[in-house]
């Protein structure tokens, strides 16, 4: 019995290994169900087969197309996005994508719960022995579990010289440029410290941050909504950097990610515009122990590649969950 294209794109789709999704201006002809052909196949694969999306740059899509291309790169279960601006570099970013996906079935598979339970344990003792200035404290594990870096390599005066720079002058800079750093080897991490900040590094790639918290204005006991994200976020950005740095063939494929807020005692919670509102007074926050408690996204580990394109969500995400601690009636 003759097969409709429909239907055998479809059942390709199901026995394939991986999905390969080149999206551009047009949506392309509606079917039946109300969508594209491609749009079909997609929804076919995102929950069973891996998915690299690529998205041709430049382009003003159709309105169609332009909200499934924001569907296929919010997707937050997806392996790999990319933007592309000529067949050469199409071919070459499709290659880099299935080559990466290869190494990654080759290392093993990864333990989410292995993963979180590492990152909580780099927060055990995050901010700890502080001035008492709040601190956002934030800890990335990543996996699968094996070392990427040498013990020469966290020797190595360029990775030292390297993340000094990343850290004063980078586009994500976490450290005052006006204060010195000090970097030292504790056990099998690469620690780099300022007076109030302080990051480290371990061989298997997982990456802990104590930055000091922006507060309001000078004798105002409270703690500004953004500033909390914005510093999450500058911890991301700087994370998914030094991934790129020690592991460029993106051996590590997923991270987890845990959230304290240390020492916010009883400062009170408030956003930008509340502060601005009333700038010369604040209200003392009630202090309960499960403020400093560890926060955890759901799911707990995602793709590595959320660092980068989900920057901004995974920022707000935590901000809320940490919010409502602080404000419960809020």
């Amino acid at each position: 019995m003759p097969t409709s294209s429909r239907t055998a794109c479809l059942a390709a789709v199901r026995t394939s290994d991986a999905m390969v999704l080149i999206l551009g201006e047009q949506y392309g002809a509606v079917q039946a169900s109300g969508l594209s052909a491609t749009h079909e196949e997609f929804n076919e694969a995102r929950e069973h087969r891996p998915m690299f999306v690529f998205v041709r740059e430049g382009i003003s899509p159709d309105p169609r197309q332009a909200a499934f291309i924001k569907e296929a790169r919010d997707w937050q279960s997806g392996r790999f996005t990319a933007g592309f601006s000529s067949p050469d570099q199409l071919q070459q970013r499709v290659t880099t994508a299935l080559h990466r996906w290869e190494l990654e079935r080759a290392s093993g598979s990864v333990d989410a719960e292995e993963m979180i339970g590492r990152a909580d344990a780099l927060l055990k003792d995050s901010g700890r022995g502080s001035s008492g200035s709040t601190k956002v404290c934030l800890a990335i594990s990543a996996g699968p579990r094996g070392p990427v870096l040498r013990p020469a390599d966290l020797e190595a005066p360029t990775l030292h010289e390297e993340l000094h720079q990343m850290a004063l002058f980078g586009h994500a800079r976490l450290f005052v440029p006006e204060e010195g750093v000090k970097s030292a080897l504790e056990g099998d991490a690469l620690v780099l410290r300022q007076k109030e900040a302080s990051l480290s590094l371990n061989s298997e790639g997982s990456i802990s941050f104590s930055l000091p918290l922006t507060e309001g204005r000078e004798g105002i006991m409270a703690i500004i909504e953004e500033n909390v994200g914005e510093t999450i976020a500058k911890a991301l950005e700087f994370a998914a950097a030094v991934l790129d740095r020690i592991d460029p063939v993106e051996r590590l494929t997923h991270i987890a990610i845990a959230f304290r807020l240390r020492d916010g005692g009883y400062r009170g919670w408030r956003s930008r515009r509340e502060h601005a509102a009333s700038p010369n007074s604040g209200t003392m926050g009630i202090h309960a122990s499960n403020q400093e408690e560890i926060i955890h996204l759901t799911p707990t580990h995602m793709p590595r590649t959320a660092l980068k394109h989900r920057t901004q969500e995974i920022a707000e995400d935590f901000t809320v969950l940490l919010r409502r601690r602080f404000c419960p009636n809020r």
